[in-house]
This record gives structure tokens, C-alpha cells and sequence, in this order.
């Protein structure tokens, strides 16, 4: 199991580590500036592809605009990780392969694509160890890889393509990577499931998903490898619980041998179910659980965090949440004692801790004094240097707010 935090010296690769590899598979959609900075002692691949794939680019970075498809490869060490990227909303074909292959099972070619690319990468690397990781679309991507190649998988409010994972689409993979000349694999020949037509789990998948789901299709039970497959997943997000009538067949048609879903707001839910999607906002409580707890008290926290310069691919500056996490892989990944994100949430803790008595501290209790506090300290934070330690925003002298930097 990935964790979530380690030194850029460990043999591990951290949850972190794999989160921003994710992010920074998005080249298409995504703008320069929102694009994660890539870890310390990560590097992308170089080599060139085979003139007969349909993929264009390089092994560092591979696309077909024909299907969509589009993943990036890093390596450290011994360790690559293959990295697909996720929906580009943009591109109606995008949402035909997450329809199809979620709701049908249908062998669309981003999964091709997405097995032509291991095998590129493995032909060229045979002594590396090999991961995948990716958000939504390239969250169920990477899972299926995962357990067709018997591979480790870490996903990121991953699509629900638990009906994809049949053994006959296995065979339609290894029939597709022997026609291009590859050698047989023994993991893909391997694989096996155990499969129910759809009609006979109509209570786990629940009525609506009974009723759209392909009826021809198959439902594996039963799927080798899953247990190597490491879901995290937002509280909120529309592909888990942001939309309940969906969570029961959404569940149900994940891939994932372990499913952790992440706290953002601890109390309710304050923005919408398609913007708790995000990778960033999914990544900021994992590192920094802090900030979780205090959206007790500073329930606008996540809303103010996200609106102040929201993380819009197409936006000039970079993006609020995407800055703070590139602070923190920054000092993280190079070993400094110092968590930027911490910092931030011990500032606002300051405010907390102020009055003993919370039904007496004034700021608690003001909802637009609580918001307008939370968007000083997130300006000052936000423009601090990347790399640079910040020093505290304010103090608490005699229960009064006392600005050390305006």
C-alpha cells in the first residue's frame, strides 16, 4: 500500500508523489500554469515509440487524438509510473469512452491505447518496476491496467469501470498486442474473473444503474489482482456520494481492492459535487488533515480556498489550491522540516484556540468576519515564493488579532 506521506529518499513512491504525476498528465486541458510541478528525481521517459502504435509522442508523453487518449511516464530509480490523464470535458469523445466503458463494458480504444502504451514502456524498461495512477476517466484507466497486467494501481476519484474488467476483454487486449508484434504476457494471459450476467446483481447495482446498464453485459464478481488496485476518493464527489441516488451502482462498478474516501468539509457539504471532483481539493486534506478539522469552525474554509483563484484549467494564474500543494511537495520532497500547509492551518488555528469558550470567540460567530480572515491569510500565503518558509500572518494578543505583515 502507497502512504501518503514519505522523504524523497524513500524506495516508496507516496500517495502525494502519486497524485501530482496524475495532475501532471493533463496537457491538453489543463493550462501551464495549473500543471504540477514534477517531484524531486522524477523524470519523464524519452524514448521514442514504435512506428506501428497508434500513438503519437514519445513514451514520456503519448496521445491519440483519434480516441482521446492521452498518459505521461515518469521514472525515479527503479520505479516508473504510468500516468493517464483524466476527462477533458472539452471533448465530447471523452465522454463517449467514459459512457461506454462504464455503462457497457465495450472495448473502446482508450483501453487498447492505455495496454499499447505498458507494453511500449516494458519492452524499452524490462528490469523496472511498473505503477499506474490517474484521476476520473484516468483513475479507471489505470485501474484496469492495474489488474489486467497484475500491477500496483493508485486512483484518484477513479470512473466506475468495473464492467470492462471481463476476461473477454483481457483476451480482446492480448489479441490487439499480438497483432502489433508484442510478446505474450503472461499477467494478461493469466488473468481471471469471476463474472454474473447483470440481471443476476440487480440489488447490488441498484435500479437506476439495473435499468441503463448494457443487459448484455457481464459483471465480474470476482476480479484477480483487485487487491493490488488503491482507491482515494473526496466525500461529495459526483462519482462516489455527491449525487445519492447514483452511490449505490457507482459503488458497485469501482475497481478497487481498498476504497478510502477523504473528508474535506467535516460538516456539511459547502460546494458543489462536480467541483469536490478536483484532484487538487481531494489531495489538500489528505497531506494537510488539519485543515479538514478546522472547517468545523471555518466552515467557509474549502468554498474560499477554491474561489480565490479557482482551479479552472483555462485560468492565467495558478490556481489557489494547486499553489499550496506545489508548496508543500516542494519542502516536503526535499526533506526541509517545514509543512507550508500546516503553517497556513496553524494561522488560522490561532483564531480557534483564542477563547477558551467558543460560544464567546466573536470571530467564530460572524460568518463574514470568518470568511474575510480566511481570505487574508490565503492571500498572504498564497504569494509566498515557492520553496520559501512563511513566517506567521498574524498573532492573538489579549483575545484582539494583531497583523504582523499589512
Amino acid at each position: 500500500m502507497a502512504t501518503i506521506l514519505t522523504s524523497s529518499t524513500s524506495s516508496a513512491i507516496s500517495t502525494l508523489e502519486y497524485a501530482i504525476l496524475a495532475a501532471n498528465s493533463n496537457v491538453i486541458a489543463r493550462h501551464d500554469n495549473n500543471r504540477f510541478i514534477l517531484p524531486p528525481e522524477w523524470q519523464s521517459l524519452d524514448k521514442t515509440l514504435s512506428s506501428n502504435v497508434p500513438l503519437t509522442g514519445n513514451l514520456g508523453y503519448a496521445q491519440n487524438t483519434a480516441s482521446g487518449f492521452e498518459a505521461k511516464a515518469y521514472m525515479k530509480d527503479d520505479q516508473i509510473v504510468i500516468a493517464f490523464a483524466g476527462t477533458n470535458v472539452g471533448d465530447l469523445k471523452e465522454w463517449v469512452a467514459d459512457f461506454q466503458i462504464a455503462l457497457a463494458g465495450k472495448a473502446h480504444q482508450q483501453i487498447f491505447d492505455a495496454a499499447i502504451y505498458y507494453k511500449e514502456i516494458v519492452s524499452n524498461y524490462p528490469d523496472k518496476t511498473v505503477s499506474f495512477t490517474g484521476h476520473s476517466l484516468g483513475g479507471g484507466l489505470a485501474a484496469l491496467a492495474g489488474v489486467f497486467f497484475d500491477k500496483t494501481a493508485i486512483t484518484f476519484d477513479p470512473a466506475p469501470f468495473r464492467l470492462a474488467a471481463t476476461e473477454a476483454m483481457a483476451k480482446n487486449i492480448a489479441t490487439v498486442l499480438r497483432q502489433l508484434g508484442y510478446e505474450e504476457d503472461q499477467d494478461l494471459n493469466a488473468y481471471h474473473t469471476v463474472e454474473k450476467p447483470i440481471a443476476d446483481v440487480s440489488e447490488l447495482l441498484g435500479q437506476l444503474f439495473s435499468a441503463v446498464v448494457l443487459n448484455t453485459a457481464t459483471f465480474p464478481t470476482k476480479i484477480r489482482g483487485e487487491e493490488n488496485i488503491l482507491a482515494y476518493a473526496l466525500r461529495g464527489e459526483f462519482l462516489t456520494d455527491g449525487i445519492p441516488f447514483l452511490t449505490q451502482g457507482l459503488a458497485a462498478l469501482k475497481i478497487a481492492g481498498e476504497f478510502n474516501v477523504v473528508k474535506a468539509d467535516q460538516g456539511e457539504l459547502t460546494l458543489s459535487a462536480f467541483t469536490y471532483h478536483g484532484l487538487e481539493l481531494l489531495v489538500l486534506p489528505m497531506i494537510a488533515p488539519k485543515i479538514s478539522l478546522l472547517s468545523r469552525h471555518f466552515t467557509e474554509i474549502f468554498a474560499n480556498l477554491e474561489n480565490y483563484e479557482p482551479s479552472h484549467y483555462s485560468k492565467d494564474k495558478t490556481a489557489t489550491l494547486i499553489r499550496f500543494i506545489q508548496q508543500e511537495a516542494i519542502h516536503l520532497m526535499e526533506g526541509k522540516n517545514y509543512s507550508f500547509l500546516n503553517a497556513f492551518a496553524d494561522d488560522i488555528e490561532l483564531v480557534v484556540n483564542s477563547v477558551n469558550n467558543l460560544e464567546h470567540n466573536y470571530m467564530l460567530s460572524h460568518p463574514k468576519l470568518r470568511s474575510a480572515l480566511l481570505n487574508l491569510v490565503i492571500d498572504y500565503y498564497y504569494h509566498i515564493p515557492l520553496g520559501e518558509q512563511a513566517g506567521s500572518f498574524f498573532e492573538i494578543r489579549h483575545q484582539l488579532i494583531q497583523l504582523e505583515k499589512l
